[in-house]
């Protein structure tokens, strides 16, 4: 480790467990030297002030789901693991709240709140490894963002240790709560760089009675966004809306576009809203029938997809571009002109209803596969927008800047980082901007 030795760790950190670190504990192929095991957060405060002292690079980790967001490490000498942080704090089904640490999966969760008729209302990839922790850090969610938000909107108070092992509160475990600052949003989406979370407080909601699925399939990119905006001007809710086309792996691709449109509710409410969703997609120039295996089959595989999803030949990444929804339209034919000649293959997962589309991209060589990314982020950029790369291999990331560019608000982001980690020990370099 440089600055450390396992021995010091064993000793400094009494029944704290720590061993050597494998392969699999490697972030973008940087492996640590050792990792630790803490039960709860006084033991996650003791090793922070231990990697404190000694300016140890840190990365915090829960199931190890979402390591492949963010740029390389600048350095790492130490992870710890937050999955034995695993208890439910207090959970009161009346009052539609729960406290977890942040170690529980999400399907340990949804476990235990189904057993009330309750859930959370996300759905990020691989909800069996993903920790709450990991979730909350790295941002994460799904296709049930449209009819439920994401986690900002539903957490209402979080724990967390920062750099030096100090322990701090932000919001509470009531949904009407205005003490104090509200740090929830600064923690979720950090990546880890500024505090560890240990603990959150969430809104539960009741679990719907009954779930369907609508699906239209279109030859033209053109008839599917027409079905895509004649079904926001409509009555109806869908909690997730998605469009697929190009090619996407097993069971997800095909010819043509797919929009998908969920619905969650009452049983017979949601089954007219599954039917007359078909006729809005009919009307607008495609085949429309409902999907009854669609909760077993197609969205826990889409749900999975930026995790599961591999490259069939050459190399591949996997990009989010987001942008206002209604230009989202214009982007897709803007980002194919640009891999045109390029040799490259491309599939499309776009959520319609929020403006965020995804990009799953496959070259014959990471030269072509970075000038295809810098491509589409241009034509994301013209349009407003932002792109990110979310999934690429260690190489393809030192040839190309996963965020892009940022702004002004950069200098903000890097002085809040120097107020909570004035050292850069936590995850140094892997946020934007180097942070």
């Amino acid at each position: 480790m440089g600055r450390i030795n396992l021995k010091d760790l064993e000793t400094l950190l009494p029944g704290v467990e720590v061993r050597p670190a494998g392969p699999d504990l490697a972030v973008d192929g940087r492996p640590p030297a050792a990792v630790a095991f803490p039960r709860n957060r006084e033991e996650v405060a003791a090793l922070l002030r231990l990697a404190w002292g000694r300016e140890l690079g840190v990365s915090p980790r829960g199931g190890g789901v979402y390591t492949h967001l963010g740029n390389p490490p600048r350095r790492l000498d130490l992870v710890v693991v937050t999955t034995g942080l695993d208890r439910v704090v207090e959970y009161e089904p009346a009052d539609l709240t729960a406290v977890l640490e942040a170690g529980l999966t999400l399907a340990r969760v949804q476990e235990i709140l189904g057993r009330n008729n309750q859930f959370l209302p996300l759905d990020p990839p691989c909800p069996e490894r993903a920790t709450l922790g990991g979730i909350l850090a790295a941002h994460q969610s799904g296709p049930l963002r449209l009819g439920y938000g994401t986690a900002r909107d539903i957490v209402i108070g979080i724990k967390a240790v920062l750099a030096d092992g100090t322990l701090i509160k932000s919001g509470g475990k009531v949904v009407k709560n205005v003490a104090g600052y509200d740090l929830n949003k600064l923690f979720i989406g950090s990546l880890g760089t500024v505090g560890v979370i240990v603990e959150a407080a969430f809104k539960v909601y009741p679990r719907p009675q009954a779930w369907g699925t609508a699906v239209g399939r279109f030859k033209a990119s053109e008839a599917a966004w027409d079905a895509v905006w004649r079904l926001r001007r409509s009555v109806f809710e869908p909690v997730a809306l998605e469009l697929l086309g190009g090619s996407l792996g097993p069971g997800l691709s095909a010819g043509g576009w797919r929009l998908y449109a969920r619905y969650a509710g009452y049983g017979p409410a949601v089954a007219r809203q599954v039917r007359e969703t078909c006729a809005i997609f009919g009307a607008a120039g495609g085949e429309a029938e409902s999907l009854p295996d669609a909760e077993e089959a197609f969205w826990p595989a889409l749900r999975d997809l930026p995790v599961t999803w591999g490259p069939a030949w050459g190399v591949g990444a996997v990009i989010k571009a987001g942008m206002l929804p209604t230009r989202v339209p214009q982007f897709i034919p803007a980002a194919e002109a640009a891999f045109g000649g390029r040799g490259l293959a491309w599939g499309w997962v776009v959520r319609a209803g929020v403006g965020l589309a995804y990009g799953y991209l496959e070259a014959p060589d990471r030269p072509t596969l970075a000038a295809a990314v810098e491509a589409a982020r241009a034509a994301a950029r013209e349009l407003g927008g932002y792109l990110v790369v979310e999934r690429a291999d260690p190489d393809l990331k030192a040839a190309l800047d996963v965020w892009g560019p940022i702004g002004p608000e950069l200098e903000l982001m890097r002085r809040i980082k120097a107020e909570f980690d004035p050292k850069g020990i936590l995850n140094p370099g892997r946020f934007v901007g180097g942070i």
